[in-house]
């Protein structure tokens, strides 16, 4: 009888493959399966299309902006089918804050919590002593070391929606992704912002940025960006709150989550 193989794909960072890796191989061969893990960089999930990983992998670990497009494509499998509805609403109980909701849609659950981030302030230890709570004290700070926006990819929308957040607070407007104000309000901090630091770093993903903060690059706080801890056991880069604008901290829930595709049926 042939062993059952399965083909997972992750992101080539200890965070998206040590424990996945690990439970591969002491979980794996116990089951009677065989389990493997491809890795490709951050970026390669933001560039492929999800069906396209789906059809050549039978777990992706993904970020929950995929699920719409991974609904539209009918690539992956809904959690309940896969382990039945009782295991789902325990793992729902279990898990960080809105983590496992952010998987849901059209009424099921279509990954599953690895991990939960979310944007923070990250600054050099040593060159910013105190670090800024507001917008506005981001903005002063920038007149007098270099502060970047974190831009590539899909972290320009995010960040915008974290400062609109900052602005508008909780409540959506009906019809609307944010209000007309909060938005010219997150559009004037941003274009504040965009200084030849933003300029020199915007094709750095965050785990670039953070390494440059952490290399003692000419780099001195980046205010919103998703946090590694590996970087704040070392002391290279100090995390803070994200900025507070009027109606509190503005700040996108990341992480990643585990997905099965229709491959694995």
């Amino acid at each position: 009888m042939n062993t059952p193989s399965y083909l997972g794909l992750t992101w080539d960072h200890p965070r998206g493959y040590a424990a996945l890796d690990a439970a591969a191989a002491q979980v794996a061969p116990g089951h009677g399966m065989s389990l493997h893990w491809e890795r490709h960089p951050l970026e390669g999930f933001e560039s492929h299309p999800i069906a396209e990983l789906a059809a050549r992998h039978d777990l992706i670990v993904l970020d929950h902006p995929h699920i719409g497009e991974a609904l539209a494509t009918d690539c992956l499998r809904p959690m309940e089918d896969v382990l039945g509805m009782a295991e789902v609403s325990t793992l729902a109980r279990e898990t960080i804050g809105p983590s496992m909701a952010s998987y849901a849609f059209d009424g099921a659950h279509w990954a599953l919590p690895l991990d939960a981030a979310s944007q923070v302030m990250a600054f050099a230890p040593g060159v910013v002593e105190e670090p800024p709570r507001t917008w506005d004290d981001v903005l002063a700070l920038a007149d007098k070391r270099r502060v970047a926006l974190s831009l590539s990819g899909p972290h320009a929308a995010l960040t915008f929606q974290s400062v609109a957040a900052a602005f508008q607070g909780r409540t959506r407007p009906k019809g609307r992704f944010v209000t007309p104000e909060a938005g010219r309000e997150a559009y004037a901090v941003m274009q504040a912002l965009t200084t030849q630091a933003t300029r020199d770093y915007a094709g750095h993903n965050p785990i670039a940025l953070l390494h440059a903060l952490a290399a003692g690059a000419d780099l001195a706080l980046v205010p919103l960006v998703y946090g590694y801890v590996n970087y704040a056991a070392s002391g290279q880069v100090v995390f803070s709150d994200a900025p507070r604008g009027p109606a509190g901290i503005g700040s996108i829930l990341g992480g990643t989550g585990i997905a099965v595709s229709r491959r694995a049926l």
